[in-house]
């Protein structure tokens, strides 16, 4: 695939590699019309292609206290992931 039709590549780590850091091999433009996460069992909106990244907003109500479980699969392709990264900002407690 040319490099044109994929996103852009991203670090994945930044120690103990060749050259101190790690790069992906960068998905498909597009895929994030094919991936799907779910939260918890709760099927999340459609991600946005950020940067690299396959972005995906969460609902606060749909992350539980403790552990959570996470389901990622792609519709009609192989899928490959890389590395998953959670953030989790709270400004104010519910």
């Amino acid at each position: 695939m040319a490099d044109g039709a994929r996103l852009a590549p991203v670090e994945i780590a930044g120690i103990g590699h060749p050259g101190g850091r790690l790069m992906n091999q960068p998905a498909a433009q597009g895929v994030e019309r094919a991936v799907r996460v779910r939260l918890n069992n709760a099927l999340l909106p459609q991600a946005d292609a950020a940067g690299g990244w396959l972005v995906f907003a969460v609902p606060h109500r749909a992350l539980a206290r403790g552990e959570n479980l996470l389901g990622i699969g792609a519709l009609g392709r192989e899928l490959r992931v890389e590395k998953v990264e959670v953030r989790v900002c709270c400004t104010e407690v519910l």
